[in-house]
Formats: structure tokens, C-alpha cells, sequence
């Protein structure tokens, strides 16, 4: 059987009376904001490392093809959502300004250099319905969607703000 374990989860009150400390089973709790940074800082370069591996070198996602495909596509999609949810997080703890800033001095560098390069990862209106077009078109809204934790809805406008807006 397999085991799972619950991180930062809070035992429910019908559970919690079972799992008593003196019962000799673990009880877990709320996982606070450094914890959360240092997670990020810890795995971020490792998923992106992970993401170089996967990644072919010759050719890029072009040179995809044959039975690798489906697994290798899952893998670069499942470092998406992983690098989303951790970002995200970032963002639920520091503040939204607070952590694009941190992910654009971090890790902008190379989530220019070794993503978006790849963006839009095909054209998945060609195969649509296929399993690996699901995929890709999944990756392309995850990609976005990490691009989105670079910016802070907090700060004005970048028209507005660099004093290229339309007003006099």
C-alpha cells in the first residue's frame, strides 16, 4: 500500500482526537511564510534543472517524436504546474509586488532563456484532439500563466508609470 504524507495539513477535529500525541502519530501544521521562500529557493533551480533534462538538445521540442513523446511531454508539463503552485505560494506569503520582484531577480534570467524559448510549444490547432496536443495546449496556458507571477497587479500600469501614457 502506498503512503502519503500530509504536509501542512491541520487534522480534522474528528481525526485529531484519534491522532493524540501520545498515540505516537504525527501531527502536522501550517508551514510559515520563510518556510514557504526557502522551499522555493530550494526547489526552483532544482525543477529547472529537471526541465533542461527533459528538454531534448538537438532540435528542441521539434525533435520530439516516436514512443518518448507522450512521457516527455507529461514530465515538462507536470514541472509547469509544479513551478506554478510554488510561485503562486511565493506570491500568497510575500505579497504579489514583493515576489515578482523576487522571481524576476531569481529567476528571469532563465525562465527566459530555458522556457519561454520554447513558447508556444507547437501549434496545437493542427492535431487538435490528440493526446499530445492536449498536452502542448496545456503547456502553452501553463507557460502563460507562469509568466503571469513576474508582474504585480499592485503597481501602476507600465504606461503609466514610465510616463508614456496618453495624458497631458
Amino acid at each position: 500500500t502506498r503512503r502519503h504524507l500530509a504536509v501542512g495539513r491541520v487534522p480534522s477535529s474528528a481525526s485529531s482526537a484519534s491522532s493524540s500525541p501520545s498515540s505516537g502519530a504525527a501531527t502536522t501544521s501550517a508551514v510559515g511564510p520563510d518556510a514557504v521562500v526557502q522551499l522555493v529557493y530550494t526547489l526552483t533551480p532544482i525543477l529547472v534543472q529537471c526541465w533542461l533534462e527533459c528538454v531534448p538538445t538537438e532540435g528542441g521540442l521539434a525533435g520530439l517524436s516516436g514512443p518518448e513523446l507522450p512521457s516527455t511531454l507529461a514530465c515538462m508539463d507536470l514541472i509547469l504546474g509544479v513551478l506554478d503552485v510554488l510561485w503562486g505560494l511565493l506570491g500568497a506569503v510575500t505579497g504579489e509586488a514583493a515576489a515578482a520582484a523576487v522571481l524576476a531577480e531569481r529567476y528571469g534570467r532563465d525562465f527566459a532563456r530555458f522556457f519561454m524559448v520554447h513558447f508556444p510549444f507547437a501549434d496545437v490547432s493542427s492535431d487538435a484532439g490528440s493526446s499530445s496536443a492536449d498536452v502542448l495546449a496545456s503547456m502553452n496556458a501553463r507557460l502563460c500563466t507562469l509568466a503571469t507571477h513576474f508582474c504585480s497587479t499592485s503597481e501602476a500600469p507600465c504606461d503609466e508609470s514610465s510616463g508614456s501614457g496618453s495624458g497631458s
